[in-house]
């Protein structure tokens, strides 16, 4: 009676009778033999005779096992009987695979489903993992599988997923800065500021230089990360680089020699073809009598655009004296003296 244990149980083998032994003449050939495995006989004993050199039946093993053989023949007579099992020593083979496949630079930008594909040639596959959803933003996340066979062999296989989910930020500023209208008199440069707190930025827009007047003018940037995801900005801005114009008009015309007799009220007439009138001169009255007195009037437009006129008065409000009546004098008197 013999008892060895296995380390695979229910594992399927061969139990293999070898009529006077491994050699040629190692023993004498037996003519009978009783051999039973864990209490089932296996070779009854019609089954084996001088003429009969080998036997091989298939076996079970349990994990604790007891071999019983019985042997009839002539004196020196005997068997071998051993198990053979072919084991798998293999390991699996486990690959990964992914959906939606990384970008260029190795980053997802959306869920990632990490699948497995496991393979055993011998004794086949056991096990294999199921898929995993990666749906949490990171870099260096690392999905790990694991397959085994039949006879516990053992493989296993890593991915690192990168995943940006997130947009980055762009953000638009100019120089100089728009006045309180929302103008400019002059060239503009739009420069943008981009950041991505995870995958990092590809590119950030360069700066860029508006030169052309107009109203509502419209400058965009876009912005890329490494994972793909990218996100825009549009900066409007209004330039207006010409000056208003500026007319005056008198109330009164002066005369031919450029008097005024009266008082005189100088008006003013502004206008802007884009931004607009932001200040006009008011009526000036001029009142005070003189030669070559100045008023000046000015215009501004939105954009900070200015311009002025000047207008000379001459004015005298009173006429002159009428011419004084001459005055006749005696040229000599004569006086006459009593005697």
């Amino acid at each position: 009676m013999n008892t060895f244990p296995s380390a695979y149980p229910g594992e399927s083998c061969l139990l293999q009778v070898y009529n006077g032994g491994l050699e040629d003449s190692e023993f004498e050939l037996v003519s009978s033999s009783t051999i039973a495995l864990n209490g089932t006989q296996v070779v009854a004993p019609n089954e084996f005779n001088q003429q009969v050199s080998y036997i091989e039946k298939p076996v079970t093993l349990t994990a604790a096992n007891e071999l019983a053989v019985e042997v009839r023949g002539k004196p020196g007579g005997g068997i071998v009987v051993q198990i053979a099992c072919e084991r798998d020593v293999t390991a699996p083979t486990i690959e990964s695979t992914l959906s939606p496949l990384p970008n260029g630079a190795g980053w997802h930008q959306q869920d990632v489903t990490v699948s497995f594909i496991c393979d055993d040639a011998e004794s086949g596959v056991a096990s294999c993992p199921a898929p995993v959803l990666v749906a949490s933003e990171g870099a260096g996340q690392v999905v790990t599988g694991e397959a085994s066979d039949h006879f516990g062999n053992t493989a296993s296989t890593s991915v690192t997923i990168n995943l940006d989910k997130t947009i980055p930020q762009i953000n638009a500023t100019q120089l100089p800065v728009k006045n309180l209208f929302g103008w400019n008199n002059g060239d503009v440069t739009v420069a943008f500021s981009c950041s991505d707190a995870l995958s990092g930025i590809v590119q950030c827009p360069a700066d860029l230089l508006v030169s052309s007047e107009g109203t509502a003018q419209t400058v965009n940037g876009t912005v890329v990360d490494v994972a793909g995801n990218s996100a825009s900005v549009t900066h409007t801005l209004n330039i207006d680089k010409t000056v208003p114009l500026i007319t005056s008009t008198l109330s009164i015309p002066a005369d031919l020699n450029g008097w005024h007799g009266s008082d005189v009220t100088v008006s003013f007439v502004c206008s802007d073809a884009l931004s607009g009138i932001a200040s006009c001169t008011s009526p000036q009255l001029v009142s005070n009598e003189g030669a070559s007195q100045l008023i000046s009037g000015s215009v501004e437009d939105k954009s900070g655009n200015s311009a002025h006129v000047d207008v000379t008065i001459n004015l005298d409000k009173f006429a002159p004296p009428s011419a004084p009546h001459k005055r006749h004098y005696p040229t000599a008197m004569v006086g006459i003296t009593a005697m």
